[in-house]
């Protein structure tokens, strides 16, 4: 909103400006205006004018305290267009206090010189500002773009990191399943040597000849054995 409203105080501005330089051009070049036309451009330069230097000035102000990247070149405009109101409103004054005209309370050369270049100079200061405004606050809004198609683009890749790291977590789950069934194989794995173990070993070993359930290391352990083996003694 006051973006736009800096652009359309620069249209105003030059609306005063426009409306005085048809005016200068045509009376420098002898060409006679219709009364009428004249009325209507003065006074579409005086209504212009006083948009501009009252609603200037308000938004140069405002611009000023919003805006620190043209703070210093704000404020000086807005004390040049202080100053120019001040030169243009006060001999209007006092010539409706004193009952005079414009050109009565002007009496010298110097004054009506100044007055004049102040009236010239003080809607173009104003559209400089509100165009330098106008300037800051397309930057602004370009790095308000820039945040966000940044901020966009962390998004992006923070819900691909979520995604992958989703995909990570099943791949986990997976692989502690699969550790799981590997420990369960190798326990199988261990009791089955033992079991073969057990079995290898029974097998080289020498069972007793009565059946009485004795194993010897070799023949000889067997052999010993028969002279305590019970089933030897509960035979004979």
């Amino acid at each position: 909103m006051m973006r736009h409203l800096a652009f359309g105080l620069a249209v105003a501005a030059m609306a005063v400006t426009a409306s005085r330089l048809v005016i200068a051009y045509l009376e420098a070049d002898r060409v006679p205006i219709d009364r009428d036309w004249r009325v209507g451009l003065l006074t579409l330069t005086a209504v212009a004018t006083g948009v501009v230097v009252t609603g200037g000035l308000a938004y140069l102000a405002h611009a000023s305290a919003r805006r620190r990247r043209y703070r210093p070149l704000l404020v000086l405009c807005c004390g040049l267009v202080l100053v120019a109101a001040a030169v243009l409103l006060t001999p209007l004054l006092v010539g409706a206090l004193a009952g005079q005209h414009l050109s009565e309370v002007l009496v010298s050369s110097a004054w009506r010189w100044t007055w004049s270049a102040v009236a010239v100079l003080a809607p173009e200061v104003i559209a400089a500002g509100c165009m330098v405004a106008y300037a800051g606050a397309e930057h602004d809004l370009e790095q308000i773009e820039e945040l966000e198609q940044q901020l966009e683009q962390v998004a992006t890749e923070r819900n691909r990191r979520e995604s992958e790291l989703v995909q990570l977590r099943g791949e986990l789950v997976q692989l502690t399943e699969r550790a799981g069934e590997l420990d369960e194989l190798e326990q199988q794995l261990s009791e089955l040597r033992e079991h073969r173990a057990s079995t290898a070993s029974r097998a080289e070993q020498v069972e007793c000849r009565n059946g009485c359930g004795f194993f010897g290391a070799s023949s000889k352990a067997e052999a010993g054995h028969q002279r305590a083996c019970p089933a030897r003694e509960a035979a004979e």
